[in-house]
């Protein structure tokens, strides 16, 4: 979840080794798409972090939602289990951001936010 431009397909494409964004018009998401991350890839993914940390999932099913605005519902609907709230780190809470903020709060949703275009701060 978060504000449009955040990096969030960005981020799956790396993960997945696709380039599904480039496909899109204007590099903006149209659509929901859905990827499911198994056990084994994220233990790759994430082996240099905590080498003794333990994994007791199956895998991950993310679902990408699109930033713009007119996705609120879309947004709000998908909000129910768990997320992962993406902030670009460059511009802050814009208020697609704060908009899906509220939503986990109201919904005692679980999540982590995760800061995206860190090497644009650092550099």
């Amino acid at each position: 979840m978060g504000h449009v431009d955040t990096g969030k397909t960005k981020l799956l494409d790396c993960i997945r080794g696709t380039n599904f964004q480039e496909g899109e018009a204007d590099g903006i998401i149209q659509q929901i798409g859905a990827t499911y991350i198994h056990t084994e890839n994220i233990r790759q993914r994430t082996k240099a972090l905590k080498a003794d940390a333990e994994l007791n999932v199956l895998g991950l099913l993310v679902i990408d939602t699109s930033g713009h605005e007119s996705f609120n519902k879309l947004r709000s609907r998908g909000s129910g289990l768990c997320a992962i709230l993406i902030v670009d780190i460059m511009h802050g809470w814009k208020p697609q951001t704060i908009e899906s903020l509220n939503i986990l709060r109201i919904r005692n949703t679980e999540f982590i936010i995760a800061l995206n275009k860190v090497g644009d701060f650092v550099s």
